[in-house]
């Protein structure tokens, strides 16, 4: 019997797809440290969910935590910040009460708009901190405070209640969850393990954060198009696509087929054919001297179409309306101008005629 996640996703599907990222990801890490002075640069696994019709949820700054077995940022080797209100000191006794050592720098909402005020300082903040948690009080003054820049980078800070009575294990499960932004298109991408991670570690990770995922979609796996892998310099990897694709849909009133497209049921649309007999002579003929243009029902201003229909064309070009409309006003200021301005004055300060 196949093993699957969730009853649906194979997992010997994900292995593949995971074997042959891991081997092209090793092999570009291998050509950027010969060719880059300081080394090659750690890149992320990511989960991409492809949604059927677009999500009718507003985009919110407050990410949706997602549970995963190895987390991606270890607060052993790479610091994490946390951001709190006024006094900040208050905080840094707190941590220290509770005895939470993992984190390496509080930063109060007065810090932030003092010392990090300017944008070099807040960049230099954000390189050097892998992590920063904040506040869920002032999660929505942060666009202002941290600058618009930093949130598009996909650097804002995960929010995290510090009134919790366990606030070491608030803190530890922030660190150890990756998180899915609430976006307006139907792709959304879920940051799910670092590229350094093992085959089976990756594995594990996405085993488990795919049911938390689906049951945080509207309409849950029926609303699911397919799930990819991949990394910020390779292609999607296919894991799981919905097998109900509806790829040739049946034609309806509404809808014309493609067989009535073709033969340009778009121009009969547009054309009154009872108005136009279809025995009407073409243009190019040479006129006879009994027929006249009533004779032929066909005025010098209409073309007859292969299908014989007449179309109406404008031989006259007309400029716009609004170019005549803003050439008035420009004339109109002209002259306006030209009446407020005065006699000149000479350089001794009698009075010069125009």
């Amino acid at each position: 019997m196949e093993d699957l996640i969730c009853s649906r996703v194979s997992r010997a599907q994900v292995k593949k797809a995971v074997k042959a990222l891991s081997s092209y990801t090793l092999k570009l890490r291998a050509e950027d440290e010969k060719r880059l002075v300081l080394g090659a640069k750690d890149d992320f696994v990511y989960l991409v969910i492809a949604t059927k019709p677009m999500p009718s949820e507003a985009t919110s700054i407050r990410p949706i935590r997602i549970p995963i077995t190895y987390p991606i940022v270890d607060p052993r080797n790479h610091p994490v910040c946390l951001l709190t209100k006024d006094p900040q000191r208050e905080y840094k006794a707190l941590l220290t009460n509770k005895q939470i050592g993992f984190i390496s720098k509080v930063v109060g909402i007065e810090k932030l708009r003092g010392k990090f005020k300017a944008f070099e300082s807040r960049r230099e903040l954000v390189q050097s901190h892998a992590l920063f948690l904040a506040d869920d009080r002032i999660i929505h003054r942060l666009p202002q405070l941290w600058g618009r820049y930093l949130f598009k980078a996909k650097t804002q800070p995960l929010p995290v209640n510090l009134r919790s009575s366990n606030l070491k294990a608030e803190l530890e499960q922030a660190i150890c969850s990756a998180y899915m932004h609430r976006i307006q298109g139907p792709c959304m991408n879920v940051k799910i393990a670092t590229a350094t991670f093992t085959d089976n570690q990756i594995i594990e990770n996405i085993a488990i954060a795919i049911p938390a995922i689906v049951s945080k979609i509207e309409g849950g796996w029926d609303n699911v198009q397919s799930l990819h892998i991949k990394t910020s310099q390779s292609v999607s990897l296919p894991v799981w696509s919905s097998p109900h694709l509806n790829l040739d849909p049946t034609p309806t009133d509404e809808q014309p087929s493609a067989r009535e497209s073709d033969q340009g049921t778009d121009l009969e649309n547009r054309v009154d054919t009872k108005s136009v007999p279809f025995d009407a002579p073409c243009p190019s003929d040479p006129p006879s001297p009994q027929s006249t243009m009533a004779d032929q029902n066909v005025s010098t201003n209409q073309v007859l179409h292969p299908k014989g229909l007449a179309v109406e064309i404008l031989k006259v070009k007309c400029k716009p309306a609004s170019r005549i409309k803003r050439k008035g006003e420009k004339d109109r200021a002209r002259r306006r101008k030209i009446k407020n301005r005065g006699p000149k004055q000479n350089v001794l300060g009698g009075r010069r005629g125009r």
